[in-house]
């Protein structure tokens, strides 16, 4: 059979040349669902760890607040009473000018008297034993550890958070 090259056989021929196959089109897919599972899996990564840092910061914020009250508070305190030396959630003393005080842990957030220190999204953890109270020996003064574990209590699990504070008060009056 001649050769014949006519222009309707070239043009048949150029159609058949031009699409894609079956297999061609298959790989694409598969390499873009690769590719969206991956940017899927990433931003879902790093919103959980923005979440986690947020309630870090409001848990740590928190703590420290109510840390730096009783602190600052303890510190010109003139006595504690029931000063035994075992950990406990409530903290009796007399402030500078003489007044009773407390400060207390109960129901998972700390209190000054009837005024809450920490806010509804915190929990603190270690209610029953937040306070220890140390009397005096030779010439160290009385002094109060306090020891704070809390947790952001509205999100559990990877985006929950932690936070732990410590602090050592010692009684301005020797």
């Amino acid at each position: 059979m001649p050769n014949i090259k006519s222009p309707d056989l070239l043009l048949f021929r150029q159609k058949l040349n031009c699409g894609f196959s079956l297999v061609e089109m298959l790989i694409v897919v598969l390499v873009f669902s690769i590719v969206s599972i991956l940017v899927t899996q990433s931003i879902a990564i790093s919103i959980r760890n923005s979440k986690k840092s947020e309630s870090v910061g409001k848990v740590k914020e928190n703590v420290e607040y109510a840390m730096n009250v009783v602190e600052r508070s303890l510190r010109g305190a003139r006595k504690f009473r029931n000063c035994i030396g075992i950990p406990t959630n409530r903290l009796d003393y007399t402030d500078e000018f003489g007044m009773s005080a407390y400060f207390s842990c109960q129901n998972y957030y700390i209190a000054s008297g009837s005024a809450r220190l920490t806010s509804s999204d915190v929990r603190i953890t270690n209610c029953p034993e937040m306070f220890t109270c140390f009397e005096k020996e030779g010439k160290v003064p009385y002094s109060v550890n306090v020891s704070v574990e809390a947790e952001f209590s509205n999100l559990r699990g990877v985006e929950g958070a932690k936070y732990q504070a410590m602090t050592k008060i010692l009684l301005r009056q020797y």
